[in-house]
């Protein structure tokens, strides 16, 4: 495992489905609301289909580095009529949180996981109609990563839900695979 003295190399790690197998209760990244839900809930919640776990690890080893969890979910308009006056709600994906355990915070990890969430998203509005990508974020840094990648604050909250609507995220996959 990577600890925070040695040099992290993100070509070495790999995101895919939460395994059974994968100790992801013992995750920490220093954010207690976070922290609290992978120890008691995740396992839980997407055992029951509720979510799904996306997790990084380095080639071969199976601690979690980071993750994210992705759900379907049902945003109401009442901060966006403008847009969507037809609506009282909007179907969306929901990334319930993105997070990189504390020791190797800020090597660029949460930006990987952000971009291999979307790519999924992408994947998913191939085959179900749904008008973006929704998430909250936990403070201003990640509010501002968000904004670089589209997303847009659509309420006044101290953790507001941000979103970036299907077109953005087409266009935004597509810039990434040319």
């Amino acid at each position: 495992m990577t600890d925070a003295n040695q040099s992290f190399d993100l070509k070495r790690v790999r995101i895919g489905p939460l395994a059974d197998e994968s100790p992801i209760h013992t995750f920490r990244c220093g954010e207690r609301e976070i922290d609290d839900w992978v120890a008691n809930k995740a396992r839980k919640l997407c055992d029951i289909n509720r979510v799904k776990i996306f997790c990084a690890t380095e080639d071969g080893g199976s601690t979690v580095l980071g993750f994210y969890a992705l759900s379907l979910d049902s945003k109401e308009t009442r901060f966006l009529q403008r847009m969507f006056r037809q609506y009282t709600h909007l179907p969306v994906v929901y990334i319930q949180y993105i997070a990189v355990q504390r020791s190797i915070q800020r090597n660029k990890l949460g930006t990987t996981l952000l971009i291999n969430a979307l790519r999924r998203a992408h994947d998913v509005s191939q085959h179900v109609g749904f008008h973006g990508v929704a998430l909250r974020s936990l403070n201003e840094d990640t509010a501002r990563l968000y904004m670089r990648y589209g997303f847009a604050p659509i309420d006044k909250n101290v953790n507001p839900l941000m979103l970036l609507p299907i077109h953005s995220l087409r266009d935004l996959v597509s810039g990434q695979s040319s």
